[in-house]
Order: structure tokens, then sequence, then C-alpha cells
């Protein structure tokens, strides 16, 4: 259930996505915030990924754990399941037990053997037609209501805006390579954020909007910047 302290953290998330919308921040940073205020600001959001369509198939661009891209898998090659269904029909769907959901049993037994039960899956539509799903599982048999589902579709509309505003990315023949750069740096600024956060006691948001700071004023990439944070603690760790 939604209440009055989600309904702020999900004003402020929506105002941060703006800020880096209007910035044209890189897709790193898109995909790693994105990802953020979903966790964050969506009750039971277990694991949350970001998947784009290209022709009938899903690709995992973003996600909170692993097996997200497994599911994704599952449901291009079986032909089905709430991500390609809400990519396809540009409508949001909801599954709040899959134990008792009949519509797609490949991917409902997946995910149940990983411990999910229950799936919520946002269309990202930019402009027109949609371009992927925003996907977030819980390990809880849930009741999605009106309010909550409100809430990840205002995240999930700022996330559709902000990846067709980094770098066209989504309609150009270099996307693949883009992408696959954004993952692999997701390591590394996931390490810079957790060295921030105990040296300086800051929240996950502060530590991350400290390095989008730098990266902003320094014209630098985010990845950049999370390299040399965690540079420099493994060589202070090499010399002792």
């Amino acid at each position: 259930m939604a209440n009055h302290d989600e309904d702020e953290a999900v004003v402020g998330g929506i105002a941060r996505m703006a800020e880096l919308v209007m910035s044209e921040q890189t897709v790193q940073s898109v995909l790693d915030l994105v990802l953020e205020l979903t966790q964050t600001t969506i009750a039971n959001a277990d694991a949350v990924g970001i998947t784009l369509r290209r022709n009938d198939h899903l690709l995992t661009v973003a996600a909170t754990v692993p097996v997200v891209a497994m599911f994704d898998d599952v449901q291009t090659k079986r032909g089905g399941g709430p991500g390609l269904q809400a990519t396809h029909d540009a409508t949001t769907i909801v599954v709040e037990n899959l134990a008792q959901d009949e519509r797609w049993p490949h991917f409902a037994r997946t995910a149940l053997s990983e411990g999910f039960k229950s799936v919520l899956a946002i269309p990202l539509v930019p402009v027109a037609a949609p371009i992927g799903a925003l996907v977030i599982y819980s390990s809880s048999v849930i009741h999605v209501d009106d309010v909550t589902q409100m809430h990840a579709t205002l995240l999930a509309r700022q996330a559709a805006i902000a990846i067709a505003n980094s770098g066209s990315f989504v309609h150009s023949e270099e996307s693949n390579d883009q992408l696959r750069e954004a993952l692999a740096s997701r390591d590394i600024i996931g390490q810079a954020k957790g060295i921030l956060m105990e040296r300086s006691d800051l929240t996950p948001d502060e530590a991350f909007d400290e390095m989008r700071a730098d990266s902003q004023r320094e014209n630098r990439k985010l990845r950049d910047i999370a390299e040399e944070i965690v540079s420099k603690v493994r060589n202070r760790g090499e010399r002792t």
C-alpha cells in the first residue's frame, strides 16, 4: 500500500529524473538512476529490470539482479511474459499471484522457481510507440493498488523520456555497444557508491548525486569518476 512517505519519495525521484533529463546525462547515469528510484520508491520491489524491445526480442539493459536477464530470455524464447506483453500492447501488466496466473506458464514457472511471486510491468512510451518496459518483481503475493500503479507509471514515463534523450540510442545502430558499456559500468559505479557511503556517511542517493555532480562539473563520464574513486582505494590498499 502506498503512503505519504512514498508519495514524497516518488515526487523527489521524478524531480531528480527531470534534472538528469535536462542535463542530458550518459546512458549509464540514466539506467542507474531509474533502477535506484524504482527500488526505493515502490513497495515490495525486490528486483527491477529495464528491458528494450528489438523486434520480437527483449534486451535487458539494466537490472538489480542478474536473474532478470534470464526472465527476459524466457519470455523471448517461450513466446510470452508480462514484460513482452507490456511492450507489445503498450499497456500495464499486473500479475498479483504468478502461481494462479495461466497466461505464460513457462515464464511463471521460471520466476516462481527463483522465488518471485508477483510482477508489475509498465511500458516505456517516450512519444507514441513503446520502446520497452520497466518490470518490477516481488517475492510476495501482493495487491497492486491504483496509487502504487500510478507511481510506477510516473517513474516509467520519466525513464522512457530519459532513455530516449540519451543520445537517441534506442534507434541507433550503435545501441547494443552503448548498452553493453552501460551494463559493464554498473559494477564499478556500484563499488564507487559503496566507498563514498562508507567514507562520508552518505545515503545511496547522496553518493550517486555526488558522483553525478563531479561528472557535470568536470565534464567527464560518470564511469570515469567511479573508476578514479575505486582506483584510489585499491592503490592505498596495495601500498599498505
